[in-house]
């Protein structure tokens, strides 16, 4: 008889495990199974912690990529360097230093989220949003605008003022090592020094040459107004502008070069050669890379949440300027967003270090699924928006997505997801109708193609139109099934956005001809899947 000792690892869950004994003799092996109780039961790795941090940062490093979460400006990361035979390199991060002894950081940059609402401000000053006094609207050539509107900042804000970090933390999580966590409210960036109403708890971690972040936005804002979407970053990286070469895979699966469009172009397409150059890409998978052609390296973002809107952006000359001059590269991932003044939602991303087959790798291990639509509303809104129309709010309380348009130009827009047309030969869309209208129309549009665009084909194909109208019922709840495979710009086409629409459109912007009351759209789902299969 023999007797001996088995070493668990500390990190095991309870639970009942199978153990095997064996020996050298053939056939001398015997299993049984054990309870296990672990005395460290399982962490909740998403959870707000205060451990207290001594200093200003928290330090990331794994001897592949070193990261710092720098706590004197809203938890943002200001700094990430790769490592090559042992020595640390120069950040990829764009970190603006202004010279201001102050107040010396510009706390817009960095890597993190920025939150968008309204008032949206704009050209009218009559739309900047107030607050105790303040206010967004700015003079543009002499003309007084609203501004950039309701916007929350990670860092800080336009007057360099950094947000502050409420709680931080750090501990070892199994499976992830050092996981860092901070909590902010951010500000509202054209404002001086004013809180933000949503909370920003953040939790940053490596993976390899990865910098995993994993977010939950907190909505407390005392005013309850549902103001139509706007683009949010969520979330964004600012990068140094030796990274002049940008990717993006669109219609097919390679990556391709796009940042011909900073240099020459503006999303309309005319010559620009003025400070800020952008575009923006529906992505047809979730990530995007800004390689440095010195170096063959790179930085990737990647948004694990799936939201295929990015956008990218240069400011200033490309080619040669370090991590905290002004001029500097971008991407971020720009979902439209309804921001109630009460939501909740968490999301995932993500920032890789190495070459363009590297960072294609990496982001499509962490971001690759089925993006087929399939959006049943019992469990939220899950980033639906309108545009002139409003719900319930984000939890939708009803199970149903219980929407009333107030004008004729109501559309419902899905996420932006790319997927094959070939994959989803009918679409269907179970709701309850109420209204004057006995049809509607499905739109879509292909990946880095305008809405614009996507309408224009209506003149020069119509029999390929990216559209399909189909017949609808008032007050009856049924599945209605929309066929798209006889379609050639749908069947083996990669799709980026769908969206619905009122079948009658207003003839001008009057607002006697705009106007629409007594509609309702109960909408429980729509999806690839049959009814019958949700």
């Amino acid at each position: 008889m023999y007797s001996g000792t088995i070493q668990l690892p500390p990190n095991i869950v309870s639970g009942v495990y199978t153990l095997i004994l064996s020996c050298a003799l053939t056939g001398c092996q015997r299993s049984t199974t054990v309870e296990i109780t672990s005395p460290n039961p399982p962490v909740n790795v998403f959870e707000p912690y205060t451990t207290g941090v001594a200093g200003t940062e928290i330090i990331l490093d794994n001897g592949i990529v070193r990261a710092r979460i720098n706590l004197a400006m809203g938890g943002m990361m200001d700094y990430l360097a790769p490592y090559k035979n042992g020595q640390l390199g120069e950040s990829v991060i764009n970190s603006y230093r202004t010279g201001n002894a102050e107040r010396p950081d510009d706390v817009g940059r960095q890597k993190g989220v920025a939150l968008y609402s309204g008032p949206a401000g704009g050209e009218n000053p009559a739309n900047a949003y107030f607050e105790d006094g303040q206010s967004t609207q700015r003079y543009v050539n002499s003309r007084l605008t609203g501004g950039i509107g309701y916007n929350i900042v990670q860092g800080g804000d336009e007057s360099r003022y950094p947000a502050p970090v409420w709680r931080t933390g750090v501990r070892i999580v199994p499976g992830y090592g050092m996981v860092s966590f901070i909590e902010t409210p951010g500000l509202n960036w054209h404002l001086y020094n004013r809180i933000g109403h949503y909370r920003i708890q953040q939790w940053a971690w490596l993976d390899g040459n990865t910098v995993r972040f994993h977010y939950k936005i907190i909505g407390s804002r005392p005013d309850y107004t549902q103001y139509e979407a706007r683009t949010n970053e969520l979330g964004y990286c600012y990068v140094t502008a030796k990274h002049t070469q940008y990717y993006a895979v669109l219609k097919g699966s390679t990556p391709e070069r796009i940042d011909q469009w900073l240099t020459t172009h503006r999303n309309d397409g005319t010559p620009q050669m003025g400070w800020q150059k952008d575009h923006n890409v529906a992505a047809g998978e979730p990530w995007m890379a800004a390689i440095n052609p010195s170096t063959g390296i790179g930085v990737g973002y990647a948004n694990i949440t799936g939201f295929h809107d990015m956008q990218i952006k240069s400011f200033g000359d490309q080619g040669s300027a370090g991590p905290n001059e002004n001029d500097s590269g971008y991407m971020a991932s720009t979902p439209q967003i309804i921001l109630d003044h009460d939501l909740e939602f968490e999301l995932d991303d993500a920032v890789i270090i190495g070459t363009l087959e590297e960072i294609q790798v990496k982001a499509r291990q962490l971001t690759q699924r089925d993006y087929r639509p399939h959006f049943v509303f019992r469990n939220g809104r899950q980033f639906v928006s309108y545009l002139k129309g409003t719900d319930e709010g984000w939890r939708v309380p009803s199970g149903k997505l219980v929407i009333t348009p107030y004008d004729k130009r109501f559309e419902i827009h899905l996420p932006v997801q790319t997927f094959s047309g070939s994959d989803v030969p009918n679409l269907y869309l179970r709701m309850k109708y109420i209204g004057p209208e006995s049809q509607a129309r499905l739109r879509w549009r292909q990946p880095d193609q305008s809405e614009s665009e996507a309408a224009q084909i209506y003149f020069n194909d119509p029999a390929n139109d990216q559209r399909k109208e189909f017949t609808v019922q008032s007050g009856v709840e049924q599945t209605y099934v929309i066929p798209l495979s006889s379609n050639a710009n749908w069947n083996g086409k990669r799709i980026a956005k769908l969206w619905i629409e009122r079948f009658t459109k207003p003839t001008s912007e009057a607002p006697e001809e705009v106007a629409l009351s007594g509609e309702t759209w109960e909408v429980t789902g729509i999806s690839y899947k049959p009814f019958d299969q949700w």
